[in-house]
């Protein structure tokens, strides 16, 4: 969409053309134009992926200035980071008063969030003449990696219950497994569950894992740190999240950060941050079931588990 301005004294002159002559080689500049393209050419990126634009710029006056003024949207507040170059003068570009084609490289510029934004872009010929023009980009968010219905069981004595919980292979471990020389690897390890002899549930990071329990986990080569917060969901909003974007937002409006949380019971909702070794991903995890399988009043013996649901950012 192109809007186009020209000074308002041209304007006034023009009325006066009833009743003076003019040079008949006198002649009123055309306003610039500009044309704007995108590197994707389609204009399409996926969340924190960079988008680059190039202005091309015709200006019978004389080419003045090419600006970025602004970035548009009814999904998301966007605003353009402080350092990115969002204007280019002929004194930029290496050009004269008298030149009248320029071309602007604007960087790459990457957008944290999904949906349609709209950049404006004006340019500016040397008489005050203006043109806008509006370039929309699609920015696709990653669809959230979901797994249900994992059951994390209670420490025991021969460590062969399956107690721990990997996001990258989407799968419970076992400590006799993550002991072995062969993969998984406590590398891929993000947290596990425990339980005190007073009912106390734990889900914890490697590197916090409560030390009362039967695992030793200090012969691991790598102890991650997951950090978890509260967060205030309902069960409409938990079943709505769906996106990247979503689970990032859960876990930076959530509270009380600890790599490891306590004393929760079925119903409990915890957004989740992983280690920096594991790219930071976000993350919701939703305990659906606390069972004491052999109903004996505490949550320690090797048929008690948890039930969760976690969602993982996709890569």
């Amino acid at each position: 969409m192109k809007k186009f301005l020209r000074n308002g004294l041209m304007l006034a002159a023009a009325g006066t053309l009833l009743f003076t002559a003019c040079d008949p080689e006198e002649t009123v500049p055309e306003n610039p134009t500009i044309s704007v393209t995108t590197d994707p050419a389609d204009g399409i990126v996926e969340v924190n992926e960079a988008i680059s634009f190039t202005a091309n710029v015709t200006a019978p006056a004389g080419f003045n200035t090419v600006r970025l003024t602004g970035v548009t949207s009814e999904d998301a507040n966007i605003t353009i980071p402080s350092g990115y170059q969002t204007e280019y003068t002929r004194n930029d570009l290496g050009l004269t008063a008298e030149d009248t084609e320029a071309t602007a490289e604007f960087g790459g510029l990457s957008l944290p969030v999904g949906g349609e934004f709209t950049f404006t872009f004006l340019a500016v010929d040397e008489e005050g003449g203006s043109v806008e023009e509006d370039v929309i980009i699609t920015v696709n968010d990653k669809a959230a990696t979901i797994y249900t219905a994992k059951l994390l069981y209670a420490p025991t004595v021969n460590q062969e219950s399956k107690t721990f919980f990997s996001t990258n292979l989407g799968q419970t471990v076992s400590k006799n497994e993550v002991d072995a020389s062969a993969a998984p690897n406590s590398s891929d390890i993000d947290f596990g569950y425990a339980a005190g002899s007073s009912g106390t549930l734990w889900l914890a990071s490697p590197s916090s894992y409560p030390s009362f329990t039967e695992y030793d986990l200090s012969i691991w080569n790598t102890l991650n740190t997951t950090t978890f917060v509260d967060v205030a969901l309902s069960d409409e909003e938990y079943m709505a999240l769906s996106t990247n974007s979503d689970l990032e937002n859960a876990f930076n409006n959530g509270a009380t950060p600890e790599d490891r949380k306590s004393g929760f019971a079925s119903g409990d909702i915890f957004a989740f941050q992983l280690d920096e070794a594991k790219n930071g991903k976000y993350g919701v995890v939703k305990v659906t079931a606390v069972v004491d399988g052999n109903e004996d009043g505490d949550f320690i013996d090797s048929t008690d588990y948890i039930e969760i649901e976690i969602l993982v950012q996709a890569d």
